[in-house]
């Protein structure tokens, strides 16, 4: 089984996510759906993200998922 790290473009999630119906979403069971249990032992997920200067109703809402996302799966 192979150790893993899963590394989370937030930025391009973030609008991925912003077409679709979704706006919660489990990132542990989001990276085993990619890497099967039985392949991958995942030890980490990192969540990398940009803030957009001059947009504060864009960061607003953009932290607010982030702080969320963060809370639901237990990494803040």
């Amino acid at each position: 089984m192979k150790k893993t790290i899963v590394y989370i473009d937030g930025f391009n999630l973030y609008y991925r996510l912003k077409q679709t119906p979704y706006r919660w979403l489990n990132l542990q069971n989001l990276s085993e759906a990619y890497l099967p249990p039985e392949q991958h032992n995942i030890i980490q997920i990192k969540y990398f993200t940009a803030l957009v200067k001059g947009k504060y109703e864009f960061y607003k809402v953009k932290l607010i998922l982030l702080v969320s996302i963060l809370n639901y799966t237990g990494y803040y």
